[in-house]
This record gives structure tokens, C-alpha cells and sequence, in this order.
């Protein structure tokens, strides 16, 4: 039986295949809960939305993990994709979510996985931005890497060393509490990875090929 995680899940800090950024995000929560549940006679209202990889438009031009891994895509910085797969969420849902959770205090004290199902693999993201963007001049791998070869590379590649442990089945992630909390229509993966695209294309964070065509406004 696969593990479907929600809201009960905590990453393990003291993993040693565990990145400092699941460190870090993980011993900040605790830290927030922590606080508050020993404030004292001082009692705080605390909610916390836990999204997946967050994409969708930039507003800016620093490339943080989410628009890297869209950026090695659409550079085509991987000639394969290993079989890893993500849960997906737009940065547009995640603004939407916390302005929900602050006014909603049914959504006091509880943890909210807020991320679309199913997780999609790097090979369907590749392929969705293929589609797109394939014809602009743009080579997006969507070719899978047998875990032979990626296990393989991982001795001489930090990035495939980290990668690995979590190369396997699909992902599986209940967001039940994030439907019946905030009670929001999630954008599809597709159109977030999409529009990331193209807004990172406009802010000169991918080179735009001659074939490139901006995106009409909707």
C-alpha cells in the first residue's frame, strides 16, 4: 500500500538524504509551534500553509528552486529527466490560501498541505512545457534516466546524489483539509508551469529564441 501523506507528516531532520532546505523549513515550523504553544498567558493564533513546489508567474527575477528547476528544463541543463516526481502548486493559490487562513479561524492552529493532485513526474512536466514551447525554438528533456544511470552519475554529481533516494513511485498527497478550509479552485499544474515559463522568458531569466512568441494576455 502506498503512503498518501498529509498534514501528519514531518520531515526527518535527522535523515542524512534530507537537503538543509527540508531542514531548514521543517525546524522553522517547529519553531513557530513551539512559540506559540508556550507563549504563556499570551495566546497566538497560528496557521500554517505547507505548499509543494510552488510555480507560476514571477513578479521578479531571482530564480529560487522552483524557477531553477524550470530553468534547467527549458535550457535544457538535463539531456534526461530522473523518474521524480512533485506535487505542484501555483504561486497564485498559495497568495489566495493565506489571505483565506487569516480570515477564516476555522483554520487556527492547523497545518495545511495545500498542492494539486496527482504529483506530476519530471518526465510530464517536461512534456507539458515540450508541447508548448517545442515549436518556439525550445528543447525541454522529457526523456526518463533509468535509475541505473542515474545511480551511476550520482558518484561524480552532487545534485543526482540527492536526487536519487527519492526516485521511485509517485508521490501520493491527500489535500482534503486544504479543499474543505479554504475552499479554493486550484489552478492546473500545466497552466502554472506554463506561465512560469513564459514570465521567466519576459524577465530575461531564459533567453528567448527566435522562434519565441509572448504569451497573449487573457
Amino acid at each position: 500500500m502506498k503512503k498518501v501523506f498529509n498534514e501528519k507528516e514531518w520531515t526527518d531532520v535527522e535523515s542524512k538524504t534530507t537537503s538543509n532546505y527540508s531542514k531548514s523549513k521543517t525546524l522553522a515550523e517547529k519553531a513557530a509551534w513551539d512559540y506559540v504553544n508556550n507563549s504563556g498567558e499570551v495566546k497566538y493564533k497560528l496557521t500554517c500553509i505547507n505548499p509543494t513546489l510552488v510555480v507560476g508567474p514571477m513578479l521578479h527575477d531571482v530564480a529560487g528552486a522552483s524557477a531553477t528547476i524550470i530553468k534547467k528544463f527549458m535550457n535544457y541543463e538535463m539531456p534526461a529527466v530522473p523518474a521524480l516526481s512533485l506535487g505542484i502548486i501555483d504561486v497564485r493559490d498559495v497568495a489566495a490560501a493565506h489571505i483565506i487562513a487569516m480570515r477564516n479561524p476555522k483554520t487556527d492552529g492547523e497545518r495545511i498541505l495545500l498542492t494539486t493532485v496527482p504529483a506530476l513526474y519530471f518526465k510530464e512536466m517536461g512534456e507539458i512545457l515540450h508541447k508548448e514551447f517545442s515549436k518556439q525554438g525550445y528543447y525541454v528533456p522529457w526523456i526518463q534516466v533509468p535509475y541505473a544511470f542515474l545511480w551511476l552519475y550520482s558518484f561524480f554529481d552532487v545534485e543526482a546524489r540527492e536526487v536519487l533516494s527519492r526516485v521511485g513511485p509517485r508521490l501520493q498527497y491527500d489535500n482534503t483539509k486544504a479543499k474543505e478550509l479554504l475552499g479554493i479552485e486550484l489552478i492546473e499544474p500545466s497552466e502554472s508551469l506554463i506561465s512560469m515559463a513564459y514570465s521567466m522568458i519576459e524577465r530575461g531569466m531564459i533567453p528567448k529564441k527566435s522562434g519565441y512568441k509572448k504569451r497573449s494576455a487573457e
